[in-house]
């Protein structure tokens, strides 16, 4: 069983920054990382304060948006080949990735938020990756979680095999936590995609 995170290894950009391109609020987006990377916020407050630019905004049109957002193709054949058993876990509130659900076709795993006459209101609850793992190992076999920051860190540790991937090749490392967890640390798609099948 595979479980991938969607931010930094499925997604070909942060699905927030898609977001912010999409319904027009990029430049407060760039403010905002380059703020949270001089400061080394926790990944939960920075999940939370993103969030917070998507209020008042329609949910039906970013889930709609979102369900066409680039993906890495390889990675994406990977699981519509075997949708059960794969999972996704994503830092996206449960409202917004029907679409993109659908398109994966396998088991999501994300936040909550709550909606007021079909708008974005506000985070409730952070996505719990570790359930992700727990579901995985309950359906037999080895449990494979693939991540790429410090988000993953909990369900990595809980994980049969962990790997831990920069395909953006921004860091030059993935996160410490990650890293720190990981069975594999793996830099580029192709590799990534070898010891997949490896592990099948």
């Amino acid at each position: 069983m595979f479980i991938f995170s969607l931010e930094g290894v499925l997604a070909s950009k942060s699905p927030f920054e898609f977001l912010a391109q999409t319904f027009g609020f990029e430049n407060e987006i760039m403010k905002f990382e380059a703020d949270i990377h001089s400061r080394d916020v926790p990944w939960m407050e920075r999940v939370i304060r993103q969030s917070l630019f998507l209020t008042g905004l329609p949910v039906t049109d970013m889930a709609a948006a979102l369900g066409d957002m680039p993906v890495r193709r390889r990675l994406l054949d990977f699981i519509c080949e075997r949708p059960d058993h794969v999972a996704v876990t994503s830092d996206l509130p449960d409202v917004l990735v029907d679409c993109l659900a659908a398109r994966f076709g396998c088991r999501f795993f994300s936040a909550a938020a709550s909606v007021t006459d079909g708008r974005f209101v506000k985070m409730t609850q952070l996505v719990k990756r570790q359930q992700a793992v727990t579901w995985a190992q309950g359906k037999g076999g080895q449990a494979v979680y693939i991540g790429a920051d410090d988000a993953s860190a909990e369900a990595m540790s809980v994980a049969d095999v962990a790997i831990a991937v920069d395909l953006h090749g921004q860091s030059g490392m993935p996160g410490n936590a990650a890293f720190s967890m990981a069975d594999y640390i793996i830099f580029d798609e192709e590799t990534l995609c070898r010891q997949m099948f490896r592990l099948c």
